[in-house]
């Protein structure tokens, strides 16, 4: 008995990792087409020192990353903060893909919401 509620719950929990990750895979191929924002290119450029030394195709798997990253999060200002930036969009994506950059399956899918504070 022990054992098939064992299996079930591992079982349950297979699903709900594979079905979040086809999720997201999903929308991402949907939109797979959308390039990252100027802005944001320029905003990486001026400020991010990790983006700016990267190679030339370097940068390009760095930007695949960080459009999936936005476009698979939602920005939330907290604390008295009233509106989210580009930059502070730029910034906090390009600090994620930095963390996780060189990890092709690491997407930090657990992360829905991403709150900014001042």
């Amino acid at each position: 008995m022990f054992g098939t509620i064992l299996l079930l719950g591992f079982l349950g929990f297979i699903f709900v990792v594979i079905n979040h990750t086809w999720i997201d895979s999903l929308i991402f191929n949907l939109k797979a087409d959308e390039e990252l924002k100027l802005e944001y290119k320029l905003i990486l450029l001026k400020h991010h020192s990790f983006y700016q030394k990267l190679p030339h195709q370097s940068k390009a798997i760095f930007t695949k990353k960080m459009v999936r990253f936005i476009l698979t999060k939602e920005f939330v200002p907290k604390g008295g903060l009233t509106e989210i930036t580009d930059e502070m969009v730029a910034l906090i994506s390009g600090t994620a893909v930095q963390l996780t950059f060189g990890l092709p399956d690491i997407t930090l899918n657990y992360f829905d919401t991403i709150a900014v504070y001042p």
